[in-house]
């Protein structure tokens, strides 16, 4: 990709590495917390200790996600102004318009087809794909980790890397995306994978289209904007499950999400001469 010169040439094993790291001190840390207070993480103070840990962690995490790539100043700056000279808001306000679609539509079949098979199993989802955030220094810290960490962390691990490479591996860009893309909603809330997963593969396009890094990044920095205020409150995780809810649920999800499939199928169709420019790369 034309948005990477200047940056190194960065191995998946690598990657899984740093990941690797960050995982194991993270165990670290809750179980020191849990062996050296007398409560666990029952109280505040302890439960704050961690949450901002964690926090500085994620920073440190992306700090040496970044690193890895050894950006110059001068490659920065040409991806930069690469990136304003081709951004088109209008196109990015379509994405994600079709994401929301895909993400909130998805979440209700899978709440709503999950109650038929274990209604124990759909509460769990609810509750697991909602935060609840009691402080305001927490909002600030997620908020920060959402609109700033995490779109660098994610489109760099699996569009820089993960595509990249699985791409020039097997050959075949339409493998690189899809097993990036899986991977990347897989890991993601269960309430919301398939939505994430189409993301996956509409982020890929942008990079493959714009062959800038940074377009993708603005629609999960955009999206994150929306699911903080939106998406994230669609369903109350303290909702009573019936089968009229249900039934709701199903019918407005079915809807949603079939507008966000067409808007979708729109959006391939739209960009297949990039993908079949880019194939071989």
């Amino acid at each position: 990709m034309d948005s990477d010169s200047g940056f190194k040439e960065v191995k998946i094993t690598t990657i899984l590495g740093i990941y690797m790291i960050f995982i194991i001190l993270y165990f670290a840390v809750i179980t020191i917390v849990s062996m050296f207070t007398t409560n666990g993480f029952q109280t505040d103070s302890n439960s704050d200790y961690v949450y901002i840990t964690v926090i500085i962690m994620l920073i440190f995490l992306s700090i040496a996600i970044i690193s890895i790539f050894r950006p110059t100043k001068k490659a920065v700056k040409s991806l930069y102004y690469d990136f304003k000279s081709k951004i088109k808001f209008y196109e990015i306000f379509k994405v994600i318009g079709l994401v929301i679609c895909l993400i909130i539509g998805s979440k209700g079949l899978i709440i709503g087809i999950s109650y038929y098979f274990s209604p124990s199993f759909a509460t769990t989802i609810i509750k697991d794909s909602s935060i609840e955030i009691n402080k305001t220094s927490y909002y600030i810290i997620f908020t920060i980790v959402s609109l700033i960490i995490s779109p660098i962390m994610d489109e760099l691990t699996f569009r820089s890397v993960l595509f990249k490479r699985i791409s020039k591996r097997t050959n075949n860009i339409y493998i690189g995306i899809i097993i990036s893309s899986m991977i990347y909603g897989i890991i993601g809330d269960t309430s919301e994978i398939a939505g994430m997963i189409l993301l996956g593969v509409v982020n890929c396009i942008l990079y493959i289209k714009y062959k800038n890094i940074l377009m993708p990044m603005m629609v999960d920095y955009i999206y994150n904007i929306m699911d903080l205020i939106f998406i994230d409150n669609f369903l109350d995780k303290s909702i009573k499950l019936t089968s009229d809810s249900i039934g709701m649920c199903l019918g407005i999800g079915a809807v949603i999400f079939s507008i966000g499939i067409s808007l979708f199928i729109k959006f391939i169709k739209n960009n297949n001469i990039y993908l079949k420019q880019s194939e071989l790369y």
